[in-house]
C-alpha cells in the first residue's frame, strides 16, 4: 500500500511500478521471490513489475506479490520503488518444512581401517533447512561399505552397541540432528581398504548418493599376520617354486 506523510492511502498511485524487494536470503540454490503483475517469480534484488489501484496492490490468483521464501529465519522484508520504501521492513519468521532428506558428514572421511570415526547425522527439509521436528529415536540403516573376512562395518547405536551395516540402529537426534556421545550414537568402524559410499536410510528418506569415505589400511603390527603362498604346493626336489 502507498501512503502518503500522514498515513492516508494514496489513491493516485496506480498502474504498474516497479519495485524491488529485499533482505530475504536464499537456501542452497532456493532464491526468494515474490510474483509480479504477470505471475512471473522475480528473484529478490531484482525489480519486480506491480500493479497498483486506488494506491493499493493486491494479488491475483499467483500474480502481483505472492512471496516465496526458503532459508529458514526472521527477516525483516522491505520493499522500494527507489524513491519510497517501507523503511525498516516487515518482519517475517519462516519455519522449516518436513523432513526430506538426511545429510550425513564424518570427523573423516580418510580413516584407517579399524578406527571410530564419528558420524553427524542431520534431517533437512526441501530447501536445505535443518529439519528440527525430526527428533527422538529413530531406526536408520547404514549401507554401502563391505566386510572383510569377519569384520563387517559396523554404526554404535544410541547404547553404544556397535551394529553391522544392513541391521537397524536406534540413533537418537535432537531438534534435526543426531552426533555421538562418547561412544554411543553413530560412531561408524570401517575395515576394508576401499572407497565407498555410506548411505543412510530411515526407509522414507536418505542420503542420495551417500558419502564417500576412503578407509586407509592399518600398519602391520603384532596384530597383524604375514600371508605366504607358492606356485605349487607340491614341487619336486630341488627345483625352484616362486613364492609370494
Amino acid at each position: 500500500k502507498a501512503l502518503d506523510t500522514y498515513g492516508n492511502t494514496a489513491t493516485s498511485y496506480t498502474g504498474s511500478h516497479n519495485l524491488t524487494f529485499a533482505a530475504a536470503h536464499s537456501s542452497g540454490s532456493f532464491n526468494p521471490t515474490v510474483s509480479n503483475a504477470s505471475g512471473t517469480a522475480t528473484n529478490f534484488g531484482s525489480t519486480t513489475a506491480i500493479t497498483f489501484t486506488n494506491g493499493q496492490a493486491t494479488v491475483s490468483g499467483t500474480s502481483n506479490g505472492v512471496m516465496t521464501l526458503y532459508k529458514v529465519e526472521t527477516v525483516n522484508i522491505t520493499v522500494t520503488d527507489g524513491t519510497i520504501s517501507n523503511g525498516t521492513g516487515l518482519s517475517v519468521t519462516v519455519s522449516q518444512g518436513t523432513a526430506a532428506t538426511l545429510s550425513l558428514s564424518a570427523a573423516t572421511t580418510t580413516p584407517t581401517a579399524g578406527a571410530g570415526d564419528n558420524l553427524t547425522i542431520t534431517a533437512l527439509d526441501s530447501y536445505g533447512n535443518q529439519a528440527t521436528a525430526y527428533t527422538g529415536s529413530k531406526n536408520l540403516t547404514f549401507s554401502g561399505a563391505s566386510a572383510i573376512g569377519s569384520f563387517t562395518p559396523t554404526v554404535t547405536n544410541a547404547s553404544g552397541t556397535a551394529v553391522a551395516f544392513g541391521s537397524t540402529t536406534s540413533i537418537t537426534f535432537t531438534g534435526g540432528q543426531a552426533t555421538v556421545s562418547g561412544s554411543s550414537n553413530g560412531v561408524m568402524t570401517l575395515y576394508k581398504a576401499v572407497t565407498s559410499s555410506i548411505v543412510v536410510s530411515d526407509g522414507t528418506i536418505t542420503n542420495g548418493s551417500g558419502l564417500s569415505v576412503t578407509v586407509s589400511q592399518k600398519a602391520a603390527d603384532s596384530g597383524g599376520s604375514l600371508t605366504l603362498s607358492a606356485v605349487t604346493t607340491t614341487p619336486t626336489a630341488g627345483a625352484g617354486d616362486n613364492l609370494t
